[in-house]
């Protein structure tokens, strides 16, 4: 017959979740979990850089791992409204783009006058240089 002891000696015993000091991890945990004002803003300005780049926004945020990060946007996003913040700021890019293209063409436009007034007064300056014969002056007079 089979004894208590071999019987459960062959048991598989797992201790994958085992917390040697859950007070520590549950302090940890809280501090991590509560996000400041600044992490918040950094936190929308990544997102708005990287939407969904949870890896790249939590290198900007050392104290907030890429898990925290995550959990964060989905406890957040119905009051933070993320698909508005990349609405807005893709607004605000189209049109910082088109005042770049703006400030590009008036730029050409006076480059090309510029260089018509250029061409023109190198013009007029050939005609003041010839005589009315159409002959250049010598540099005695004649």
């Amino acid at each position: 017959m089979v004894g208590f002891q071999d019987k459960h000696m062959n048991r598989f015993v797992n201790r994958n979740s085992v917390m040697r000091d859950p007070a520590s991890f549950a302090k940890e945990w809280q501090q991590r979990t509560i996000w400041t004002e600044e992490e918040k803003k950094i936190f929308r300005d990544q997102y708005v850089l990287f939407p969904k780049g949870f890896e790249k926004i939590a290198v900007s945020l050392p104290k907030k791992s890429v898990k925290d990060c995550v959990l964060f946007y989905y406890r957040s996003k119905k009051t933070e409204k993320y698909k508005r913040l990349l609405r807005k700021y893709s607004r605000r890019v189209k049109q910082q783009q088109r005042l770049q293209l703006q400030q590009q063409e008036q730029e050409k436009q006076f480059q090309l006058i510029e260089r018509q007034r250029q061409l023109q007064q190198e013009e007029r300056q050939r005609q003041e240089s010839t005589t009315s014969n159409g002959q250049p002056l010598t540099a005695n007079g004649g």
